[in-house]
């Protein structure tokens, strides 16, 4: 069997539903991007005295704002757990390319100063085909599995390797970010993305085991949450605290940047991230053929040289609600108590004629 408790084969078409659940949950994600990122450009207009809070980076307490999140992660919730608990999750993830296209088609159409080039849609189909061929040779069987089963996955040496992988990567690409920032150029919003991307890889992991302990508890094959309840609500629990951690990074990213930039390299390195860890985790690489890991290798090849496309020929790469406090990076700096330069430009003008009687002690001075 490939990966502990797998089902053979389709497990009678329902990896299907699972991909239709997994697509509605892409669509209404990227609606939400959209949202969240008017948001931003609505708090970054509004006088510093009456901004909405930001309890944390990223996080704007506005009613657009919630509705954004509402879009991205309550309305998902549900399709979510049923994708995930009817299909591989190396089948579920790789469905974020809808919300990458999506988002290219719908974000200019909202947010009047962003554009979409041909170069953009161009590396945003490149990203498709790279998270498709990740993918689509892999193992579509699914996985029945317990607490038990859950505890022993943690075990395995290639989900210890991965993982100390993962936090030093996130680790350290926070660490850029925060100390370099803008200094970055092009790779800041390439590391806001990843560090998004990685942590919603995560999320998803967790989020898949929770899926299965409820779908275990609603079909009658096992109760965790009665055997082994303080386990069971950790991990429903450490799900929720990555998910809050990753709404805050996509914020900070779209706050930062175009959405129609940020949001396609989110979604392509959340897709690289849950693909690749998931399927270790999972041990869904144990049922690749030599054919599945030459195409997954590819892909993951094509992804990032996607990323690059979209990249490459940015040389503005911050947006709009990058203002802070009603002025922009860009805009001149005011100092305390010396007239601005267009008030210098709207005062009169004043001239000066010294007139000089050479045969007279007698010079006049005038103003005009």
């Amino acid at each position: 069997a490939c990966g502990p408790a797998a089902v053979a084969g389709d497990a009678g078409g329902l990896w299907a539903a699972g991909l239709a659940c997994a697509v509605g949950s892409s669509v209404s994600t990227a609606f939400g991007n959209v949202v969240q990122k008017m948001a931003h450009i609505q708090q970054a207009a509004r006088e510093p005295a009456r901004r909405f809070r930001e309890p944390l980076p990223g996080i704007v307490l506005s009613p657009r704002w919630f509705a954004g999140v509402a879009l991205v992660g309550l309305l998902p919730i549900p399709l979510d757990v049923l994708a995930f608990a009817l299909a591989a999750q190396s089948l579920v993830t790789p469905v974020g390319g809808v919300t990458l296209i999506l988002t290219q088609v719908i974000g200019p159409r909202f947010l009047e100063e962003e554009e979409v080039t041909w170069t953009d849609i161009a590396a945003g189909c490149v990203i498709v085909v790279g998270v498709t061929l990740t993918s689509i040779f892999g193992s579509h069987a699914d996985q029945d599995l317990d607490l038990d089963a859950l505890r022993a996955l943690w075990r395995h040496r290639p989900t210890i390797a991965a993982e100390i992988l993962a936090a030093v990567t996130i680790l350290l690409a926070i660490a850029l970010v925060r100390y370099r920032g803008s200094k970055l150029g092009k790779a800041e919003p390439f590391l806001y993305a990843y560090i998004a991307g990685a942590i919603g890889g995560q999320m998803n992991i967790l989020f898949k085991g929770a899926s299965e302990l409820v779908a275990s508890a609603v079909s009658g094959r096992s109760n965790d949450f009665t055997s082994s309840p303080l386990e069971a609500l950790a991990l429903i629990a450490a799900t929720v605290v990555l998910a809050v951690a990753q709404i805050s990074f996509i914020n900070q990213g779209l706050k930062l940047f175009d959405c129609v930039l940020f949001s396609p390299l989110y979604s392509a390195w959340l897709i690289v991230c849950g693909v690749t860890f998931g399927g270790i985790y999972y041990q869904e690489f144990a049922c690749f053929s030599p054919l599945a890991w030459a195409m997954f290798v590819l892909g993951l090849a094509v992804t990032l040289l996607g990323i690059y496309g979209l990249l490459w020929d940015k040389t503005q790469l911050r947006g709009p609600s990058r203002i802070e406090s009603g002025t922009s990076s860009e805009e001149e700096p005011v100092v305390s108590g010396l007239p601005s330069t267009e008030a210098i430009a709207r005062a009169p003008s004043i001239e000066l004629t010294l007139d000089s009687d050479h045969d007279s002690d007698d010079s006049k001075l005038s103003l005009q």
